[in-house]
């Protein structure tokens, strides 16, 4: 069982990536992604295809942060935007399957983990586990979204097994260090959690 404490702690650690005052910018690049969607839908070919995937991607993923802003604005409440997320996501999710983009169905798996399915259950933890695996097969171990994603699965594990949260959040950062920088801030958002007490302290016991 997950405490009110951890759930606050989660909550609070992907506020990092996350703000409420962002929800006007998440709703006007909706706007302009079903634009484009309306213009691309009926479009021919794997490149229009391509690129429609794409859209649906972004709009997914920022109907999903729209959602965890926890705002309603111009009639866009959280559950429609939460709605709207997994059906975008879904629709990505089919266009990069037929397209053969492991990469990109990585990143759609992603949104929909973190978007649909509730928080710190076992499905989206299964679902983050299938994205990890599908963008390492597409990009290798060192890339931004498989930092990404294993970052938003230490938070998952973090209060069922310590220990093993803290591997994935040292490896998340020594792959950020790697990739964009050790002065990035995605890096030192998860520098910032290594240098938690608790953590510090299994450092200690693990090694470098």
């Amino acid at each position: 069982m997950v405490s009110d404490l951890s759930m606050a702690n989660t909550v609070s650690k992907l506020a990092g990536f996350i703000s409420p005052k962002d929800c006007y910018k998440h709703y006007d690049i909706v706007q302009i992604g079903l634009k484009a969607i309306d213009l691309r839908k009926n479009l021919q070919g794997d490149e229009n295809k391509y690129h429609l995937g794409l859209i649906h991607l972004r709009v997914s993923f920022h109907y999903g942060a729209f959602y965890k802003s926890g705002r309603t604005y111009k009639g866009l409440t959280t559950a429609k935007a939460r709605k709207c997320s997994g059906e975008h996501s879904e629709n990505a999710l089919q266009i990069f399957q037929e397209l053969g983009d492991m990469g990109h169905l990585a990143e759609a798996n992603l949104n929909t983990a973190m978007y649909v399915y509730e928080e710190m259950s076992s499905e989206q933890l299964k679902l983050y586990e299938k994205a990890l695996e599908l963008c390492i097969l597409a990009y290798g171990e060192y890339h931004k979204l498989t930092a990404r994603i294993v970052f938003n699965t230490s938070i998952l594990i973090e209060y069922n097994d310590k220990h093993k949260s803290y591997l994935y959040f040292k490896r998340a950062y020594d792959i950020s260090c790697e990739v964009l920088g050790a002065t990035h801030p995605s890096t030192l958002r998860i520098k910032s959690v290594l240098d938690e007490p608790e953590f510090i302290a299994l450092a200690k016991t693990v090694g470098p």
